[in-house]
């Protein structure tokens, strides 16, 4: 073993105690090397300045792909594109239940989400992992620039490998149940 391979393996065995290169995360994404989101999840059309006519944008790639849920039933995978609009910055998200048949992953389900403005931005969370319902995800994007922003937020239940919206129950008080 000459002097830079130990160096080499020295260094990965100090990225491994540090929690830098966990075995789980090296295995989602290998596990997800055969898989290729589709190219419409980076694509937006979107006007120019001043309220011009429509033009179509694509992303060069997907600036994240992350597992956010893996189990032996699905994976529910979470994308990120931000397509170079030349007006302001834009963004495209994708949110996919992928299902193993045959030994390719396929997609069961999925949703699509766009987001435009200065200060635009995305992100899913898990919030509850549901025991016999399945988990719920909330979705929040946000839209606009420096003075109009406003934000949209949603959650999701996974059902047979499908995207069902999570509409909350209505909160009762008890004296209106004695009724």
């Amino acid at each position: 073993m000459n002097i830079s391979s130990s160096y080499s393996l020295i260094l990965i065995l100090g990225l491994i105690s540090c929690g830098y290169c966990d075995d789980t995360q090296t295995a989602s994404k290998t596990s997800l090397k055969e898989w290729i989101p589709p190219s419409s999840f980076k694509e937006i059309d979107y006007v120019e300045y001043g309220g011009g006519p429509l033009i179509h944008y694509k992303a060069a790639d997907y600036e994240k792909v992350e597992i956010l849920l893996e189990n032996t039933d699905y994976k529910l995978v979470w994308t990120v594109a931000n397509p170079p609009s030349t007006a302001t910055p834009s963004h495209v998200f994708g949110l996919f239940i992928l299902t193993n048949e045959g030994g390719n992953l396929h997609i069961a389900d999925s949703l699509r989400f766009e987001a435009s403005g200065m200060y635009s931005s995305g992100e899913a969370k898990i919030t509850s992992y549901g025991d016999d319902d399945g988990p719920h995800i909330t979705l929040t994007i946000k839209d606009g620039g420096r003075l109009i922003g406003y934000q949209r937020s949603c959650t999701y239940q996974i059902k047979n490998r499908k995207f069902e919206l999570d509409i909350p129950k209505p909160i009762t008080s008890k004296s209106s149940q004695d009724k």
